[in-house]
């Protein structure tokens, strides 16, 4: 009798119990209102009425159902609006499959959404993407937009579709390591106070810890940026176009080729996240090529190139191009043909490029620190002091060859009407043929340099008086 009861209660908690229950109370007052009239319906009347408002009510119920449950989701098409509809109609007696909504990659949803075992619904924004599968494969890639989950049915057996994994497909920023605050160094009892705080600290000091190759131990902050490949961007199913780039291949391999995390292999959980990869080459990268160098040579440049830029210039190379020079045990490149570049193989096969990796906030023992420091600032007031001379002995050389210019100049010119002239013209006339070149040729430069006028001026007025000597008998 409990169970019988239990069950009628849950069928009139459902919409359509709601509805028998109002009909049932309206024909009721119907049969009230009739006999005040005067008129009087039998018990097989009424129940025939009763079952004529029954069927136009759920007639009437189901039409509502089909019309609004169009407008709650963005749906463009006749296909979508029928799923939409058995999605709407089964959600009130709870015989629903999973609603779930994934927000830049992040799945939002309720507890217990992913248990359902029945067709549901998956809602994409447009930063968004996912893969669906069964118990038994994988059906495939899906982008921003609708996505309704089906049950499938294979040799007798019903497999329900349900959300494998998703994807942010914005461009992504990772840092580890050390925050720009943090000085992991120094002695325990004196930075932070709290122990919990404490061992977070020492865990992000330790994410990115390297060793140089005289044995000093290096903790840096790096920067991954990294996004999915788009290399074949389509719309999504639902007819949606992202300015974020949707290629349903590159996704496919983000969250179906999940590399094994070798300190866990329990269950499926501990496989490593498609967002987790491009640190995990990264940290293994700078310490691959930190132990290649001695700590004074990461902060000492050869050629204007420091050796912790050359580092960051391989790392980047290792995830960027197929195959990469490579360096031996002290940092020297190995001549001979590029070699393979395995990252950029893993991040190919997991459909992720890494656009750019960033070495920051350098951290080891501050003792070292320091004395590094005043060694590199030493160093550093040596290399300006030779840049001073250098520059003092390359102006004083510039002004001596232009002197010697000048003067080479100011000899042809003077020189230049005297080659076949007659030794015994007088005084004027000789005078006249040594300014006049000068004249014209300051003349000349004076057109680019407003400095000269006034020596046009004088050796115009020179030039004027000789005329007016020269043509006067000798006095």
């Amino acid at each position: 009798m409990k169970k019988i009861l239990n069950r009628a209660g849950t069928i009139f908690g459902t919409i359509y119990g709601v509805m028998l229950i109002t009909i049932i109370v309206i024909m009721s007052a119907w049969q009230l209102l009739v006999r005040t009239w005067g008129f009087e319906l039998n018990i097989q009347q009424f129940f025939i009425f009763l079952f004529i408002d029954i069927i136009y009510g759920l007639i009437l119920l189901e039409g509502l159902i089909y019309f609004f449950a169009q407008f709650v989701l963005p749906i463009h098409n006749q296909p979508d609006r029928r799923e939409i509809y058995k999605r709407v109609r089964n959600f009130s007696n709870d015989n629903r499959g999973p609603a779930i909504f994934i927000r830049n990659g992040r799945v939002i949803e309720h507890e217990g959404e992913r248990d359902r075992k029945k067709p549901g619904v998956v809602v994409l924004d447009t930063a968004s993407a996912a893969v669906i599968q069964t118990d038994i494969e994988y059906v495939g890639a899906v982008g921003p937009g609708v996505r309704f989950t089906k049950v499938n049915k294979i040799d007798d057996e019903e497999f329900t579709e349900y959300l494998a994994g998703s994807v942010d497909l914005r461009t992504q920023w990772k840092f580890v390591g050390p925050m720009e605050n943090e000085q992991p160094f120094i002695n325990p009892p004196t930075y932070p106070a709290d122990p919990a705080q404490f061992n977070k600290m020492q865990g992000r000091r330790q994410e990115t810890s390297g060793w140089t190759r005289d044995g000093f131990e290096v903790s840096p902050t790096l920067g991954i940026k990294f996004r999915v490949i788009k290399k074949n961007i389509t719309q999504s199913e639902s007819g949606v176009t992202t300015h974020y780039g949707y290629d349903p291949d590159n996704v496919w391999k983000a969250i179906v080729h999940k590399p094994m995390k070798l300190e866990k292999i329990k269950d499926v959980r501990d496989l490593m996240k498609w967002d987790e990869l491009p640190a995990h080459l990264a940290i293994n990268l700078w310490r691959e090529y930190i132990r290649k160098f001695k700590l004074e040579e990461l902060f000492t440049s050869k050629d204007e190139v420091s050796k912790l830029q050359t580092i960051e210039d391989m790392m980047n190379s290792r995830v960027q191009k197929e195959h990469v020079v490579p360096l031996n045990d002290i940092g020297e490149p190995i001549p001979g043909e590029p070699i393979e570049s395995p990252e950029f193989e893993h991040l190919s096969e997991r459909g992720i490029e890494i656009i750019e990796i960033r070495i920051r906030n350098i951290l080891f023992d501050l003792p070292l620190e320091q004395k590094m420091a005043e060694q590199w600032s030493g160093e550093w007031l040596k290399s300006e002091k030779k840049k001073e001379e250098l520059l003092k002995k390359r102006e004083a050389s510039s002004e001596t060859i232009t002197r010697k210019k000048a003067i080479k100049k100011f000899t042809d010119l003077s020189s230049m009407r005297f080659e076949n002239t007659d030794c015994q013209q007088d005084i004027y006339a000789t005078l006249h043929d040594l300014i006049e070149p000068l004249k014209d040729a300051v003349a000349a430069e004076g057109r680019e340099n407003p400095e000269l006028k006034d020596t046009i001026k004088t050796l115009e007025s020179v030039w004027k008086w000789l005329l007016t000597s020269k043509n006067q008998p000798s006095k």
